[in-house]
């Protein structure tokens, strides 16, 4: 399986290397930029691509990429949640075929990612409408945030550190980002409501 990576992001693209070296049958093929990527692209089969949305151009390098193959599978990834295609969930559904990773990301995360291709469900599926679904993903970048999937319930482990007072803030803004209501509960936990 041949896989382009397209990232200058040092922690994911060694996440990437590690997964795919311990893969015989994988082959990672890194460009050094945007048009070095488009040339590898048409001069090798790819089965799937790796972006970082956070590169320069990325939006028109997946656009250049679409007018190629358009269900060309790709993982898209980036410290934030939105999708690379504002028209939902359906729309890319249908007429892509994606899959979207939040940073930072394990080597067993990534592997997930890569296996789900066979089914048509994208782990941040209709996230836009519902951040709870994937809070789990976006606290991995702050490391005293745990997340109960079932309660909806976002603690924070540190007892009441300034860091915590700083994670605090930054998670409720990507809640408010996301429209998502909550309730801040002893400025130790955060509940989804």
């Amino acid at each position: 399986m041949n896989i382009l990576l397209v990232s200058n992001n040092s922690e994911s693209k060694q996440t990437a290397q590690n997964l795919i070296s311990a893969k015989d049958d994988w082959n990672l093929i890194e460009p050094i930029d945007i048009e070095d990527g488009l040339n590898k692209y048409k001069s090798n089969h790819i089965d799937i691509l790796i972006i970082d949305l956070e590169c320069d151009e990325s939006e028109y390098f997946i656009n250049k990429i679409t007018a190629i193959h358009p269900k060309q599978k790709t993982i898209s990834f980036s410290k934030e949640i939105d999708c690379i295609d504002k028209k939902g969930c359906k729309f890319c559904i249908v007429n892509y075929d994606r899959k979207r990773m939040i940073k930072p990301f394990s080597e067993i995360d990534l592997l997930n990612v890569i296996n789900l291709f066979g089914t048509n469900k994208c782990s941040h599926q209709n996230t836009l409408e519902d951040i709870s679904q994937v809070m789990s993903y976006v606290l991995k970048k702050f490391g005293n945030c745990e997340y109960n999937i079932q309660t909806k319930l976002i603690t924070l482990s540190d007892n009441h550190s300034f860091y915590n007072i700083k994670t605090l803030s930054e998670v409720t803004n990507i809640l408010n980002d996301y429209n998502t209501k909550y309730k801040v509960i002893d400025d130790m936990s955060i509940q989804i409501l």
